[in-house]
């Protein structure tokens, strides 16, 4: 857990359920805000549905609080995506 990626994320301006997804991002994101684990953990940490997970993910993507880099196994099949969050205003790691 990353305490600068709390902080930022009870900063933000959302509404609760935005706002409680974005906040389990960032309890098991690293120190430097990227989480990379699944969106599936999340939801079940949050008992939401996935897709529904997924939608205020893209949500918060358009509004610049995360950044989404996908990720690929060797032999060319879909990995876990990286999810950058914006502490500080940057959402590269």
């Amino acid at each position: 857990m990353s305490l600068d990626a709390m902080t930022w994320a009870w900063e933000q301006q959302l509404v609760p359920t935005d706002k409680f997804v974005l906040l389990a991002i960032a309890d098991l994101a690293d120190e430097d805000g990227t989480y990379s684990l699944g969106l599936h953990r999340i939801a079940k940490k949050c008992r939401l549905n996935a897709r529904r997970v997924r939608r205020l993910v893209d949500k918060m993507v358009d509004l610049g609080l995360i950044r989404i880099e996908e990720q690929y196994r060797p032999d060319g099949s879909k990995d876990s995506n990286l999810y950058f969050l914006s502490v500080n205003g940057a959402t590269t790691p």
